[in-house]
């Protein structure tokens, strides 16, 4: 694991609950049979679609407008990146990292293939970003 890795998701590989936003503790406030519940209820109304829960991974990362999104299967994660990009308003001199589980997804993934490999208990997959800047 890359020491970014280890710093957004701790030694065990779950996240870090000291870099994640507001969003994301309240969402664990709730029960791994509520979060069931939610997450195969969008399922079964959008088939097509996969339920996600973004999260910021270090504390000084631009919190994003939107933490959950029903996202289409076919959807790529490079498609995903910019609508983040939207969201968090980056400048054009900062680059988008996302992390599924405890590596970094190809561009050319689809979000049904990191569904399929990495969905949590939970039903959701959970995608956590961080920004760097690339130039200067």
């Amino acid at each position: 694991m890359t020491s970014l890795a280890k710093r957004i998701f701790g030694e065990t590989g779950i996240i870090d609950k000291e870099y994640i936003s507001d969003f994301s503790k309240s969402f664990y406030e709730y029960s791994l049979e509520q979060r069931k519940k939610e997450s195969q209820r969008a399922l079964a109304k959008h088939p097509n679609k996969v339920p996600c829960l973004l999260f910021k991974g270090t504390e000084d990362t631009p919190d994003s407008k939107n933490h959950k999104y029903l996202l289409p299967k076919e959807m790529l994660v490079t498609e995903f990146m910019t609508v983040i990009r939207n969201y968090v308003k980056l400048a054009p001199d900062q680059a988008i990292f996302l992390f599924v589980g405890d590596s970094i997804p190809r561009a050319t993934s689809t979000i049904e293939e990191l569904y399929r490999d990495y969905k949590s208990d939970d039903g959701y997959l959970k995608i956590t970003y961080t920004i760097e800047s690339t130039f200067g």
